[in-house]
């Protein structure tokens, strides 16, 4: 928003006058006491000292009455521009600055979309078991001479030669990993190449990434890998029995366990389901919406992206170009893509908000008491202790927000026409993108 405000030159004379007498109280001048110097050498003297003054008071002043007038409501400190105030005329300004975002709402209810079902199978929660008994295998050393077999834990050293000239392969430095032999299915892991080796053993192995691939950095290119193993471990893992569950803690019996873990099973792709279908949702509201939004809006959206991907790394970063190499690309593809999500993020919590109003959503006792029993059992806290804790962080406006924005993603998900698809395998659901 940019506005342009004329000042009378009448007023810029009032206001000159109003600058020397300030002036005057404080000016000290040979021969005269402090507030005691004549007006007319004041004038003489202090020119420069009141132009600046006048500017500095008229600005200010004819700005904030410009917006109060117009019933503007700036978002971002205004930007002026000026020519230097002359003698004898009206004094012309242009103020910049940001103003709310407006929002032209689409359509948000009927709207069409698919959402992913899955049938979790006995086979689906003895593997979840089995993942909870390699936890608490008992790790042990290998007997000497006997290769690595699936199921092993291999320490090998790795380390790139094709990139390298081969006189200096023997001396190129090599990382230490610890694979746990064919436990993955993706081929381009070390972990199904370990298999038959012995200590001591070297390996090279070719791998041709698929341009496709998840890590960018090395997406549609071929590289030779030089493993040698220095240890085997093998694990043996606790008995599958009720003995095993009880020990857990969680579990009065195996089949207790059973039951229970297709509980969390269901519950967790039931809801990842549902949350995808959520999403789409919103993103069609969104594309069927219209925004006029202010560009410092998407900026400082982009700098809770950057925070957020850095926490997802670990590392805090100040600027694109430091994270840009991490996903293997350049930072203006990176910048792009974080405005992007930034826009999107804005976009969709503006559209929300919209929801919030028009359908006159708030937040009930029910709904509050709700949200605060669902984090007091995800926090091993009494729902009491919690509420008393958001009492004293003055934290209930924040959890009313948050309620509020999941009532109305819920609601608009109860007006759409939801479509459940065929339901698939859990290995086949949780490989599929969104």
């Amino acid at each position: 928003m940019e506005i342009t405000v004329q000042v009378p030159v009448d007023r810029i004379l009032a206001e000159y006058e109003n600058s020397f007498k300030r002036i005057q109280k404080s000016a000290k001048l040979d021969g005269f006491r402090p507030g005691k110097a004549p007006i007319a050498m004041v004038k003489a003297r202090f020119k420069e000292r009141a132009d600046q003054d006048v500017v500095e008071s008229i600005v200010k002043d004819c700005y904030l009455e410009a917006v109060k007038e117009k019933d503007y409501h700036p978002i971002s400190y205004p930007r002026f521009n000026f020519d230097r105030l002359e003698t004898g005329k009206d004094f012309t300004f242009t103020a910049s600055f940001d103003v709310p975002p407006t929002v032209e709402l689409g359509s948000y209810k009927n709207i069409s979309v698919n959402e992913r079902q899955c049938a979790v199978s006995d086979d689906d929660v003895m593997e979840e078991i089995n993942g909870v008994r390699e936890n608490h295998a008992v790790i042990s050393a290998k007997e000497e001479g006997r290769p690595v077999e699936k199921g092993d834990l291999a320490k090998i050293k790795v380390k790139r030669i094709d990139n390298i000239a081969p006189e200096l392969i023997e001396a190129a430095e090599a990382r230490e990993v610890t694979v746990l032999a064919g436990a993955k299915e993706d081929k381009f892991e070390f972990d199904p190449y370990v298999i038959g080796m012995n200590v001591g053993d070297t390996k090279d192995v070719v791998l041709t990434y698929p341009k496709d691939y998840q890590y960018k950095s090395v997406a549609g290119q071929t590289h030779t890998y030089r493993m040698a193993l220095g240890e085997i471990q093998k694990r043996e893992l606790p008995a599958l029995d009720d003995e095993f569950a009880k020990d857990l803690s969680e579990y009065e019996s195996l089949a207790d366990m059973k039951k229970k873990i297709r509980e969390r099973l269901e519950s967790f792709v039931s809801e990842k389901g549902r949350g995808e279908a959520k999403g789409e949702i919103l993103k069609k509201i969104v594309e069927g919406s219209k925004f006029d939004l202010p560009d410092t809006m998407i900026e400082e959206e982009k700098k809770t992206v950057l925070e957020r991907l850095g926490q997802r790394i670990g590392y805090q970063f100040n600027s694109v170009a430091e994270i840009a190499p991490f996903f293997g690309m350049k930072p203006e593809d990176m910048d792009a893509k974080m405005r992007e999500e930034a826009l999107m993020s804005v976009k969709t919590s503006l559209v929300v908000a919209e929801i919030i109003k028009k359908e006159s959503l708030t937040v009930t006792d029910e709904k509050f008491n709700e949200a605060v029993d669902d984090m007091a059992k995800r926090n091993g806290k009494t729902a009491e202790e919690l509420k008393s804790m958001i009492e004293a962080n003055n934290a209930r406006g924040r959890l009313d927000s948050e309620i509020l924005y999941n009532n109305a993603i819920d609601f608009v998900y109860e007006q759409a026409k939801v479509k459940k698809e065929k339901p698939i395998p859990v290995k086949e659901f949780m490989k599929q993108q969104a």
